[in-house]
């Protein structure tokens, strides 16, 4: 009997296995299965999604692909249902190369942690990993005590958020200064108000973070974040790309969204002007004019690095 392009029962639960039940997107990585309100039955979160479609009319459908081709392992990439979602309704943002590279790393950041799991772990771990989960509960007073926690006994500042999982993590107003965060996934956080002062923030992932009026944060530590794309600045208005940072810079690659300011600008969500002007900030940052050069020029120096988020009035909704 030949094979069909869904995905067999077995292909699903491998992909599931594989992704360590957590969604794939380094931009989610919610946990897909969870307890049910009846003892004996589990929620399932995640759905096994297809790269390139199984059918005619779905996203990222390939002609020349087999049912069988539709249907086996590589094809397949497990993610929650709202990311499944998600990537069916924009095919062009969320491309075959994109969605192989999600795959690939996430199994990579699987295999990188696989250490991390609690059997066996001393008293100590199974206590780091437990208040590292409750920092990330979007409910602020389980982060807020989770904060406090990790600051008392110095797990703030050692390395033990270090790739740290924060994803949509209330850290409103929190006090995290001097904190390590390098690598850690804050995408969709909460750090409204919160005091960032000295913190270490390379590598870091925020994507539509919400840095409102967050304190003590500077550009020499923005500079060093793996993505910023989406998030609102401590000025209240949406980053426009002035950082040029990594990760920010492959997504657009793999998007295959071209160079020109304008695309650029769409990509950023922000308008042409406001991306142009980050552009000229990144440039008067590297090289900066003379202190007795022309007057409009340090004039103009002055204005722009005086508001690194442009002069249009793009700030964000709360």
């Amino acid at each position: 009997m030949p094979q069909g392009p869904d995905f067999s029962q077995r292909t699903k639960d491998t992909l599931a296995k594989r992704a360590g039940q957590i969604c794939s997107n380094p931009n989610c990585r919610r946990s897909t299965s969870g307890p049910h309100s009846e003892s004996n039955k589990a929620m399932n979160l995640g759905e096994a999604a297809h790269i390139k479609a199984a059918r005619e009319g779905q996203a990222r459908y390939d002609p020349k692909m087999t049912d069988e081709e539709r249907s086996i392992i590589s094809n397949g990439i497990w993610l929650c249902k709202e990311c499944a979602r998600k990537i069916d309704l924009d095919e062009k943002k969320y491309a075959v190369e994109l969605l192989h590279r999600w795959k690939e790393e996430h199994e990579k950041w699987l295999l990188n942690n696989q250490n991390n799991s609690p059997f066996g772990a001393s008293k100590e771990e199974q206590e780091k990993r437990t208040l590292i989960f409750q920092m990330a509960s979007p409910e602020r007073a389980l982060s807020r005590e989770a904060v406090r926690a990790l600051r008392n006994k110095g797990w703030l500042r050692d390395g033990t958020l270090t790739g740290a999982n924060l994803s949509n993590a209330n850290l409103k107003d929190e006090d995290l200064s001097f904190a390590n965060l390098e690598g850690a996934n804050l995408s969709n956080a909460n750090l409204e108000g919160a005091n960032l002062h000295m913190a270490n923030l390379a590598k870091t992932n925020l994507w539509q973070a919400n840095l409102k009026n967050a304190q003590g944060l500077t550009d020499d530590q923005l500079s060093t974040a793996y993505s910023l794309l989406g998030a609102t600045m401590s000025s209240g208005k949406r980053y426009n790309g002035r950082f040029n940072l990594d990760g920010d810079l492959v997504t657009a690659h793999l998007m295959r969204i071209g160079k020109s300011d304008e695309v650029m600008a769409a990509f950023y969500e922000v308008s042409v002007e406001d991306y142009q002007w980050g552009q000229e900030w990144k440039r008067f940052r590297e090289s900066p004019p003379a202190m007795y050069g022309p007057v409009k020029i340090l004039e103009r120096w002055s204005m722009v690095m005086e508001n690194p988020d442009g002069l249009s009035n793009n700030s964000v909704a709360s």
